[in-house]
């Protein structure tokens, strides 16, 4: 099992067991890596924007640089994270990129009714006040669907983050 830093490993702390991950700007992918080799996990989503990103780990994955145990389904997402077409469920892990990337991703997400995750792990490396404003206007919910469950700091390198950890609120009904 690779060593994760005091951050990512705070964020693997709080990933929702057996169900999917999704690393948004997952950048090195240490985090999703981690979830695949823990085993408890189904699958593991990787998503960044940046293609060459996305090459190296699939890669690097495919290569078995990591090897997993009964590997979980991986899938591999070299886009904007707004323009996800599929349904994203379980863990939502964003972090490392501004509060209006962050934001847009997630506007996007919820635009389309493809954010579904049943948690979001968020944590912004700038313009944090539009973070805590847009939770501030919203009595501590998020888009109306998720409530404020937990608010850290994570050390990374010289600089504390702020970590927000958003729960659904509530299960939409099925058709």
């Amino acid at each position: 099992m690779p060593s994760l830093s005091p951050r990512i490993q705070l964020f693997a702390d709080f990933l929702i067991p057996n169900e999917p991950v999704w690393d948004f700007c997952c950048d090195h992918g240490y985090l999703g890596i981690w979830a695949g080799l823990s085993g408890a996990f189904p699958e593991v989503h990787f998503v960044d924007r940046v293609p060459q990103i996305i090459q190296k780990l699939k890669h690097d994955i495919q290569r078995e640089r990591y090897p997993m145990p009964d590997k979980p389904l991986f899938y591999f997402w070299p886009q904007d994270g707004g323009s996800i077409p599929q349904v994203v469920e379980g863990t939502v892990v964003i972090a490392g990129v501004g509060a209006f990337p962050l934001m847009q991703i997630l506007e996007k997400l919820i635009s389309t009714d493809k954010l579904q995750a049943k948690r979001l792990i968020l944590s912004p490396h700038s313009s944090i006040e539009r973070m805590t404003s847009a939770i501030t206007q919203e009595s501590g919910q998020f888009f109306g669907k998720y409530y404020l469950e937990t608010q850290l700091i994570a050390p990374d390198r010289n600089t504390p983050r702020k970590v927000w950890i958003f729960d659904r609120t509530y299960k939409e009904p099925q058709n």
